[in-house]
């Protein structure tokens, strides 16, 4: 999905398991951000909580990383974008649309449905995270150029 998301190209085997990182410069509601993405197995500033569609057990360990997340913050809340994604494989699903917008209500969080192979809602996902970031961050007492370099963790 980060790869989709900087290069507008999808791949069908990537090697995730190594920190890859990747940078973008995009205009989100008309403010420039500098994107920094880190495609890890981890965490880091940022959150995209992704899961497939296709996987139970992908979905089931959603609760778990976000908990993860708040505790290493030492928050009760942390910007966050659930994100389903293998929407195209629709007849694999095992995973409804409404468990996956349950959980994103139940975390505060947005939610989307995505396909990294036909790049549908892809860039919206990450648009919407850094729309939250910069509500997040001004919330915490201002925002400013340097903040628009967010990473986000996968």
């Amino acid at each position: 999905m980060a790869y989709q998301f900087i290069e507008s190209k999808y791949v069908d085997e990537y090697d995730a398991s190594p920190e890859n990182s990747y940078m973008k410069q995009c205009v989100i509601d008309e403010e420039v951000a500098i994107v920094d993405v880190l495609d890890s197995s981890g965490w880091e500033d940022y959150s995209v909580c992704v899961y497939s569609i296709s996987s139970r057990r992908s979905f089931d360990e959603i609760t778990t990383f976000y908990q993860q997340i708040l505790r290493v913050k030492g928050k009760d809340y942390f910007p966050c974008v659930i994100v389903a994604n293998k929407c195209d494989l629709e007849n694999d699903r095992q995973v409804s649309t409404e468990e996956g917008k349950d959980l994103a209500k139940n975390f505060g969080c947005k939610f989307f449905e995505v396909s990294a192979k036909l790049n549908i809602n892809v860039d919206e996902s990450f648009y919407e995270l850094f729309r939250e970031i910069r509500k997040y961050q001004k919330s915490m007492g201002g925002w400013n150029l340097r903040d628009s370099l967010s990473r986000v963790s996968l």
